[in-house]
């Protein structure tokens, strides 16, 4: 599974801006502002508008030993080198954009050279295929996120190193298939413009019941920018409008969730365009393949700078998010219903649900993740594990629990672990 993070693209230091990749596009939760107090918490309803019974989990215990081992470490073998970790699955195997320090240029605010999207696994390399080609006259590209599974690589890419506009690539490549890549979208066909701006976030894809889901941003005849849940079918290429007004999908057994964004407009932007406001989430919907859909979360009242949720992650049964700080975990069935607070002081970010786990990184004001917690869903057990002078990313798949972290010589390093 992806984690959910800070994008790497930035005008600045590469090396910094990947280092910080793993966390692309981080919908961090902020704590509430004290001035705020005031203001009442958004009661979670169902959609049916029925309060939700969260049984709460608190008090963390410290990992141990016991509870998992190490079983790799990707890390740069040369000065300069960076590994962008964007995905992990139940194999262990991890989903890697290859690039350098180097690869960044301050005065063009782009890429000289084009990430190399790579699959490692027990401590070696694969590359998956050069997508230079695909799509004629564009200057060099790099990723900043992508799903992975049994069968299949799914990733984005741009040449964009603007944090407010984005002409993404959807690239797949079938892992028992002849060893190319190909071409599934581009935000030029799909939205029909290029220099698209980021609306709610980057767009970012993900696998379920085979096909392929995105949430791209799009003009309305009014001149506002708006999001639409589009998807592909794997190995095809005709592409479907889903639902308007969605945030980024998260697969889960059923489909896909996504939050339900409301109409509304970011205000006191500098910006010339008018685009949908990020904070602006009325629930939690389900989407099937067949198309249809299920409302499984509503929230009580409008959101705020204080009180947004955030965060959204799904896998199999259950899904999760941030709301007023505390990471909430459900199923579509309405079986499960878990609030994990956290301290006030620390930030979660990150969060990520694979086979019965729910996982996400705890930061201090500085952005540093000191901690990752994982909660076993079956178990009801909460861990902690210490991670100090973390800026990488929080990743799972299966078993496989992946945090970025600084090694022994200072350079930024993926730590995969599996749990017992």
């Amino acid at each position: 599974m992806r984690s959910q993070d800070l994008r790497s693209r930035a005008a600045g230091s590469v090396a910094l801006a990947m280092v910080l990749a793993a966390c692309a596009a981080c919908s961090w939760s902020p704590p509430p502002d004290p001035s705020s107090a005031s203001i009442a918490p958004q009661a979670v309803l169902t959609g049916d508008q029925e309060p939700i019974d969260f049984t709460q989990i608190e008090n963390p215990r410290e990992a141990t030993a016991d509870d998992y081992s190490v079983v790799g470490t990707i890390s740069p073998s040369e000065p300069g080198e960076i590994y962008n970790v964007l995905a992990i699955d139940d194999e262990g195997r991890a989903l890697v954009d290859h690039t350098s320090e180097s690869a960044y240029d301050p005065e063009t605010n782009g890429m000289k050279e084009p990430g190399i999207i790579e699959l490692w696994r027990d401590g070696g390399f694969t590359e998956l295929g050069d997508t230079t080609a695909l799509v004629e006259g564009d200057r060099p590209r790099q990723s900043y996120g992508g799903e992975l599974t049994d069968t299949d690589a799914v990733w984005v890419e741009t040449e964009s190193a603007d944090l407010a506009v984005s002409d993404w690539r959807i690239f797949r490549r079938d892992l028992h298939g002849d060893g190319s890549p190909e071409l599934v979208a581009t935000s030029e066909k799909v939205a029909g413009q290029d220099n698209l701006p980021i609306v709610a976030g980057d767009s970012r894809p993900v696998i379920s019941n085979d096909r392929i889901y995105w949430k791209t941003a799009y003009r309305r005849d009014d001149e506002s920018y708006r999001t639409r849940l589009v998807s592909v079918g794997l190995g095809q290429t005709e592409v479907r409008d889903e639902l308007d007004l969605t945030g980024d999908p998260q697969p889960v057994d059923q489909g896909v969730v996504v939050f339900r964004m409301t109409d509304e407009t970011t205000e006191g932007t500098d910006s010339p365009e008018q685009t949908q406001d990020p904070r602006g989430i009325a629930g939690v919907t389900l989407l099937r393949p067949d198309g249809s859909k299920q409302e499984l979360v509503s929230f009580s009242s409008d959101t705020n700078d204080n009180w947004f949720p955030s965060n959204l992650a799904g896998s199999g049964a259950h899904y999760a998010f941030v709301l007023d700080g505390a990471v909430h975990v459900l199923s579509a069935d309405a079986d499960l219903a878990v609030r994990i607070p956290t301290d006030e002081d620390l930030v979660v970010s990150e969060l990520s649900v694979c086979d019965g786990r729910v996982v996400w990184a705890l930061r201090d004001q500085a952005s540093t993740a000191v901690r990752r917690m994982v909660y076993n869903i079956a178990s009801g057990q909460l861990a902690s594990v210490e991670t100090p002078n973390s800026f990488g990313g929080t990743y799972c798949g299966g078993d496989y629990v992946a945090w970025g972290q600084s090694g022994a010589d200072g350079r930024n390093e993926t730590v995969i672990t599996r749990w017992s």
